[in-house]
């Protein structure tokens, strides 16, 4: 019983440690950073690119999943702040270097 308690006790430390969510289609992080606020990252790729409405669809719809499946906010949640990394480099950056950066969104949990 006990081993059990320390098991689940770990997993929870690790859901809420920043790692990497299972089964996001694209690189991505979630973390709890307060009482009823979250940050989550995730990189554009070439499936889903950075500032695109393809890519944000998707974004949204997989943290909102991640949200309900782990009842992080049960009562939703609302973004406060999206961020995409600053670019970096040459202004002539590839298209392709530009719509893989990071996206970094800021959730609170509705009371």
């Amino acid at each position: 019983m006990k081993s059990a308690l320390l098991l689940i006790t770990g997993l929870t430390m690790l859901l809420l440690s920043g790692c990497a969510p299972e089964g996001a289609p694209f690189p991505s992080s979630f973390k709890i950073t307060g009482p009823g606020q979250f940050e989550f990252v995730a990189s554009g790729n070439w499936f889903y690119p950075t500032n695109t409405t393809a890519g944000e669809v998707e974004r949204m719809t997989w943290l909102s999943g991640y949200i309900s499946e782990h009842q992080i906010c049960p009562a939703g949640y609302r973004i406060i702040e999206r961020t995409p990394q600053p670019r970096t480099g040459s202004p002539r950056a590839s298209r392709d270097e530009q719509s893989i950066r990071s996206i970094r969104y800021v959730g609170r949990c509705e009371p």
